[in-house]
């Protein structure tokens, strides 16, 4: 069975994944704590990693070096710039976009990372399989799209 790690940043988050968990167990490493255990039959890790990409990076490569998780979810809460979102909306990101990345001094526009392009895009087999997921749903009840995800470490109030 193919482990699944999942991050969030605040605390929040966490308790509500632990709670839909089963068997769990905790680990400490590099001083953060990681709790595997099962949700719906998959074995999955779970970490609260802090604020930011850095913060979500660094756990993200100890699930996968130290872990041995196969794939990664982010989960979390977010501002929306599209107006066709509204609280409690899941987004499923099929590519991710640094807003705030700026190498614009080097002739590049803002958000292009070298050797990566505009886009960082998300593996399909797994966009695949939330896709399924979301069928699966009740769409009366949850509001979900798949779509671009900008991520950046700064708090933006304004478009």
């Amino acid at each position: 069975m193919d482990k699944v790690g999942i991050i969030v940043a605040m605390q929040e988050e966490l308790e509500e994944i632990l709670n839909i968990m089963e068997k769990i167990e905790e680990k400490e490493i590099y001083g953060i704590l990681y709790v595997d255990g099962i949700i719906e039959e998959k074995e999955v890790v779970v970490v609260k990693s802090g604020v930011g990409k850095v913060n979500a990076a660094r756990t993200t490569q100890i699930l996968i070096d130290k872990l041995n998780v196969k794939s990664v979810i982010n989960v979390g809460s977010a501002g929306a710039l599209n107006p066709i979102l509204n609280i409690g909306d899941i987004v499923i990101a099929e590519k991710l976009i640094q807003h705030d990345f700026d190498i614009t001094a080097f002739n590049h526009k803002k958000g292009y990372i070298t050797g990566v392009g505009d886009y960082i895009y998300c593996d399909k087999n797994l966009i695949k399989k939330f896709q399924k997921a979301k069928e699966n749903i009740d769409n009366n009840t949850y509001n979900i799209k798949i779509g671009t995800i900008a991520s950046g470490d700064i708090f933006c109030t304004d478009i």
